[in-house]
């Protein structure tokens, strides 16, 4: 779907930017450069919290997801479908419905049942192309039904969702109350996400003994950015 936007700017507000600027616009232009100046609505109360499943992504991102907000965990080594699935089986057992955004179809459903994930509880949509994976996740933000809504990026070869895709889907999160957690391959998001965070270490565990067995992925976190509003 194409759209295009057209601003017509009237003779009053031509003149408005053409007159003088008041003394001392210069300090508030150079702060909103250096976006230290926020909008009135980023110091609003912090977001509530759920958990991911995982207690060292919580730790690190101060407490867990927050509710109507963009999360992006940049995962540049392996452990997204570990981080997708333990959100979900978190989302079902405080009896959220989930959705997984899907276009690289990577999702396992055996493996994800395999780790406790209700299968019964999560929609699995799979977008041929560009226009319908931002069509159809901003549909499922909308809706205010699922709690949790998980974007899948890893490995994605395409470029990079733009900055204009990224804010539309943030605001739909928060519009619809829901957790939107983008799984990238390199941090994307940016001013739009209210918490950005990076996969540090990755490391595979094994048990038994003679023929030991995977037993799943531990991983570390670090935070890169946290938003004002998001303790």
């Amino acid at each position: 779907m194409f759209v295009q936007y057209h601003v017509r700017v009237n003779d009053r507000e031509h003149r408005a930017r053409s007159s003088p600027r008041p003394p001392g616009w210069e300090i508030v232009e150079e702060l909103l450069q250096r976006r230290v100046l926020w909008r009135a609505r980023a110091l609003a109360d912090p977001a509530p919290r759920v958990g991911s499943g995982i207690e060292a992504l919580d730790r690190a991102s101060g407490g867990g997801l927050p509710r109507g907000a963009l999360t992006e965990v940049v995962v540049p080594a392996g452990g997204g479908a570990t981080i997708a699935g333990r959100a979900m089986r978190a989302a079902a057992a405080r009896g959220d419905t989930s959705a997984l955004v899907d276009p690289g179809s990577g999702f396992d459903p055996d493996s994800a049942a395999g780790m406790g994930v209700d299968l019964s509880r999560l929609l699995w949509l799979q977008p041929p192309d560009r226009g319908a994976l931002l069509r159809g996740t901003e549909l499922l933000l909308e809706t205010g039904g699922f709690g949790l809504v998980v974007l899948d990026l890893v490995g994605e070869p395409k470029r990079p969702l733009s900055r204009i895709a990224w804010a539309r889907l943030a605001r739909r999160a928060r519009e619809g109350g829901s957790v939107l957690l983008a799984l990238t391959s390199a941090a994307q998001a940016r001013q739009s996400a209210a918490l950005v965070l990076r996969v540090t270490r990755t490391r595979f565990r094994w048990r038994g003994k003679g023929r030991p067995y995977w037993d799943g992925v531990e991983l570390q976190f670090a935070p890169v950015r946290r938003a004002a509003g998001v303790s």
